[in-house]
């Protein structure tokens, strides 16, 4: 029997170039022949709809946002002063047009549904009450990347009382009602199943689903070699690799970052992801010489900066679940200077598989690994070996898959 399954998130999936598509892709496009998979999302640059194969069993549609997009984003900038948050996708989006009837449409032909992110959940406890009334089966699931509450809090920290309070009671409205109304919800870490608990109560079934990477080649003089001259990296020049999306986090793990810049001028600090936006909403920024600002890249050139890097840099303070980053810096084979926040969810060892310091002691950490190329070497084979155990894409969809099979089994 073949089980079609329905993703949805507000975002679009591929290309791949953030940590949400990033779990979702790795999980859902890797599962095994008994599965097919529609992903709907939203794309909020966009006024057409699109659709294609992203992969072999995954089938990916694409719609703009609807009319009130414009207003809304207006009115966030102006209540809660914070640009680096869309409460539009968080707490809006299931009510434009085109985005909830690509959603019910789909929902008609799929036995699971999947609320990657909470943000589609109303749309699916719509589907799935329509079908039980009808006498037909559907499984809700909830694919929680973070406990979306805590994460909006700590962005939201610095924005005015009553628009932040509005908006964090919509936030948790929807992400409760995906928590206690799901068959199954997959937590992306501990910590995120104990926030869980702690704001709506232990859901009915929950399982332990952390982020999955896909395992590149294994580091060597000649791939580094080939990195370094496809981006016109000298040879002499040692370098250091930042990965981020725009949101408050990422912002403040870049500030942290351009504090460091400064006081290592010869090292070359480059950033990919949409935080390289930093200076458009900055009227004076503060970016160093040695720091390039590369904005979103695409897998070839991600693969081409994990390659080139001499160190992996992570100072984040805030966020929740695993970061994508994280892994990607670890199956690189990189050696790693990350905050405790960091490394957050991942079984990790300070000295083992990287170096864990405050964001205070980055620079000192940084220095004693361009001081010991062995040390580096040693973190790095270590960091990759523990990613290929435990969040390989491969084996971890082998356990998405079932999950997906005992949940349904069971409802």
């Amino acid at each position: 029997m073949v089980l079609n399954i329905l993703v949805t998130d507000t975002a679009p999936l591929t290309p791949v170039r953030w940590g949400g598509p990033h779990r979702i892709f790795n999980l859902f496009a890797n599962l095994p022949e008994d599965f097919q998979v529609t992903y709907v999302g939203l794309d909020l640059n966009s006024r057409e709809s699109r659709e294609h194969n992203a992969a072999e069993r995954l089938h990916e549609m694409v719609v703009p946002p609807s009319r009130l997009f414009p207003a809304a984003r207006k009115a966030q900038l102006a209540l809660l002063r914070e640009e680096s948050i869309d409460l539009y996708s968080y707490i809006l989006a299931h009510h434009g047009r085109a985005y909830r009837n690509a959603v019910l449409r789909e929902a008609e032909q799929a036995d699971i549904l999947v609320a990657s992110h909470p943000w589609g959940f109303p749309l699916l406890r719509r589907a799935e009450h329509a079908a039980r009334r009808a006498g037909r089966q559907k499984l809700l699931v909830y694919d929680a990347h973070n406990c979306e509450l805590t994460l909006a809090a700590q962005i939201l920290q610095n924005a005015p009382g009553i628009p932040r309070s509005a908006a964090l009671r919509a936030i948790s409205a929807i992400e409760k009602e995906a928590v206690r109304e799901s068959a199954l919800v997959l937590a992306c870490s501990a910590r995120d199943a104990d926030e869980f608990a702690r704001h709506y109560g232990t859901p009915r079934r929950m399982q332990m689903l952390p982020n999955a990477v896909r395992l590149r080649e294994a580091p060597s003089p000649a791939i580094r070699q080939r990195a370094r001259n496809a981006l016109g990296i000298p040879e002499d020049e040692r370098s250091a690799l930042f990965i981020g999306s725009y949101y408050r986090p990422n912002i403040e793990a870049f500030e942290t970052l351009l504090d460091i810049a400064v006081g290592m001028p010869a090292v070359r600090f480059h950033v990919a992801g949409s935080v390289s936006r930093y200076p458009e909403f900055h009227p004076k920024p503060r970016v160093p010489p040695n720091v390039t600002l590369h904005g979103v890249v695409d897998e070839e050139k991600l693969g081409l900066l994990l390659g080139a890097a001499d160190i992996a840099l992570n100072p984040t303070l805030a966020g929740g679940g695993i970061q994508i980053k994280m892994l990607d810096y670890l199956a690189a084979g990189l050696p790693v200077v990350t905050t405790p926040h960091g490394a957050r969810g991942l079984p990790v060892e300070h000295g083992k598989h990287l170096l864990l310091v405050d964001s205070s002691a980055m620079q000192g950490a940084m220095e004693q690994l361009l001081a010991s190329p062995a040390l580096g070497r040693r973190l790095g084979a270590a960091g990759r070996e523990f990613v290929a155990k435990r969040y390989d894409a491969a084996m971890l969809s082998g356990r998405l898959a079932g999950a997906l099979r005992d949940a349904w089994g069971a409802s």
